[in-house]
């Protein structure tokens, strides 16, 4: 219900940023028409470019950082299962291996 909104929200400011761009294009710098829309299509790609460049370094960032702390977050949780799995009786160690195979045999009919 909200999503159309926010959508004609975005399409209706883009559509405003580019008619003030290719008016900016026309009357400060003194472009036709014509070469204000080319313009402003190669300012908009040039952008998209920019920010789409902009995300991949933030995502390999990112993607480093969390390399980086992986392997001591995964032995942490393995210490834990272990901790968790020596406290249980056989009773829920059973209730979870069956819970465990149901789940992964879901799994192979699904897939």
């Amino acid at each position: 219900m909200l999503l159309p909104l926010v959508e004609e929200g975005l399409i209706l400011a883009l559509e405003t940023l580019e008619l003030t761009v290719d008016t900016v294009f026309e009357t400060l710098v003194g472009l036709t028409a014509e070469q204000a829309q080319r313009a402003t299509a190669w300012s908009g790609f040039l952008t998209f470019v920019g920010l789409l460049g902009w995300a991949g370094y933030a995502m390999r960032k990112r993607y480093l950082m969390m390399e980086s702390r992986a392997p001591i977050w995964w032995a942490e949780k393995k210490q834990g299962m272990r901790r968790e799995w020596q406290e249980m009786s056989w009773k829920e160690k059973l209730v979870y291996s069956g819970a465990v195979v149901l789940i992964l045999g879901m799994l192979v009919l699904v897939l």
